[in-house]
């Protein structure tokens, strides 16, 4: 009885000194080995040098600490003279037990990694303290020259980075600016409005991007948190007003606008900011360009078709008269409130290189939600200003589209979102044939093996005569295999078109 008593006693204690070892040399559930290097703090705007050793006593990283001050937008961290794949890690206020668990990560194919993290981050920037750990993760040390490394030096440099300010803003003048990488695609303005202001406002153009603005009084927002207001929308022209409300004057001081892209953080973008003490858009803004009617039928047929930007997102459109009536699906312009949206607004292919420019605003003439169909016409300006007087549009001639048989080729215009590398697409087309056709409650649509992506919806289908015959509606996916649906203009209610008849004869 004694004897068994030491042996239990034995082996609790072997098993005790075997968690400790296990605790002190053992591995984490993401690789990472739970023995802790010599921490390393680097100051802003330094450099430290490190080395990894690839020896299966040691671990593989080395951690550091940085210091985030409080006034600062963003940080870069960026490897040199590495000669294999590092990766960078960080989190906040505490070691890394795990690479599954970090704020941000750098972890590609590249031997000298680069982690640029900002206030405006998903996961956004903190003050304070920073644990960083430059890491080898792979499973056996790199070759060179036919032998393995086991040593493996690098530089490890941190930067701080503040807003990148754009300069001041003077009433009615434009400001030519651009967002960059190195900056965190973000730039700040100010614009002092005087005593006594009932209103301002500021106008973003001239880009080919979804860039948006924050507003703060008194000093700049590093995020959409700190703001005041905001304006963000997926428009290429964005607009804010601030107004004097009854017993809230405006304040006379300083404000600052700060511009960013919230897509694209790899890629310049260009743009043009001005801010008045007014309510309505500068004149030069207002101006609506003659929509010269082109000769080639394809150009015309791209010039045709429009993007139409409603509350709930974006999608295509067929302008069908010459006086602005506009094809569209149902589901382009309604609102999350099951609705029309109350704001539409149309952009057209100027060159079609570029993303198309917002020129219009819509209202809604009729709809049937069965057939997925909206017919809308242009109403104004983009600003809200008077067309031109005697102002036309280059518009598609209706075809007949029970005349389709199986088998002819078909041409899809519009706007897809897989349409451009940016945050805007700029006019895409794809053709294909008629692939067959399907019957449902509300009439017969049309199957087609062209692409048609998100975007494409209400945009246009013409046959070979260049005449509208369709708009591309849905997608069915399955495995790798897509098919197409277009409703027919065959659809399209009588007293549609009865309209659009008498817009084209007046």
């Amino acid at each position: 009885m004694i004897l068994q008593n030491r042996n239990q006693i034995s082996s609790k204690i072997f098993i005790f000194i075997f968690i400790l070892l296990f605790l002190q040399t053992g591995v984490s559930a993401a690789g990472k080995e739970s023995k802790k290097p010599e921490l390393n703090l680097m100051e802003p705007g330094t450099s430290v040098s490190g080395m990894i050793s690839l020896q299966p006593d040691t671990p593989w990283y080395q951690t550091f600490i940085i210091e985030v001050p409080a006034d600062s937008f963003a940080v870069r961290l960026y490897l040199t003279g590495s000669q294999a794949d590092l990766d960078i890690f960080i989190k906040w206020d505490e070691e890394i037990l795990s690479y599954d668990d970090v704020d941000a990560f750098a972890a590609q194919d590249d031997f000298n990694e680069e982690l640029f993290v900002s206030r405006m981050n998903k996961s956004p920037l903190k003050s304070g303290t920073y644990y960083v750990d430059v890491a080898y993760q792979l499973d056996t040390p790199p070759i060179s020259d036919g032998e393995k490394i086991f040593d493996l030096p690098f530089t490890l440099n941190y930067e701080v980075i503040s807003l990148p300010e754009g300069g001041g803003l003077t009433s009615g003048e434009k400001k030519v600016s651009i967002l960059t990488p190195e900056e965190g695609m973000v730039k700040t303005f100010s614009f002092n409005v005087p005593s006594g202001t009932n209103s301002f406002r500021v106008d973003l153009f001239d880009t080919m991007g979804d860039l948006d603005f924050f507003i703060r009084y008194g000093e700049p927002a590093r995020n959409e948190g700190e703001a005041d207001y905001i304006r963000e929308w997926v428009l290429s022209r964005e607009s804010l007003v601030l107004k004097s409300r009854p017993g809230k004057p405006l304040k006379p001081g300083t404000y600052y606008i700060t511009v960013f892209d919230q897509i694209v953080d790899d890629a310049p973008e260009t743009f043009s900011i001005v801010a008045t003490l007014d309510d309505d858009a500068p004149a030069f803004l207002r101006i609506i360009p003659f929509l010269t009617v082109p000769e080639e039928q394809m150009e015309r047929a791209l010039l045709s078709t429009m993007e139409i930007i409603a509350e709930n997102g974006t999608g295509s459109g067929c302008i069908v008269s010459k006086a602005g009536l506009v094809l569209t699906n149902y589901h382009v312009i309604e609102s999350a409130e099951g609705k029309p949206s109350e704001e539409i607004y149309g952009a057209v292919t100027l060159t079609p290189e570029n993303p198309p420019v917002e020129l219009f605003k819509l209202k809604v003439v009729d709809y049937n939600e069965d057939k997925d169909l909206a017919l809308l016409q242009v109403d104004s300006g983009f600003y809200g200003q008077d067309l031109p007087y005697g102002y036309e549009f280059p518009f598609f001639e209706l075809g007949n589209s029970d005349r389709l048989r199986i088998g002819q080729p078909l041409v899809v215009i519009g706007y897809p979102g897989i349409g451009g590398t940016g945050s805007r697409s700029s006019v895409s087309i794809t053709q294909g044939i008629v692939s067959g056709y399907q019957r449902t409650f509300y009439g017969t649509i049309i199957k087609t093996d062209a692409e048609i992506n998100g975007g494409n919806s209400g945009g246009a289908v013409i046959n070979a005569f260049y005449e509208l015959v369709g708009l591309p509606t849905m997608v069915v996916n399955e495995d790798a295999g897509q098919m197409g649906f277009i409703h027919p203009v065959s659809l399209l209610p009588l007293s549609w078109l009865r309209r659009i008849e008498t817009q084209n004869r007046d």
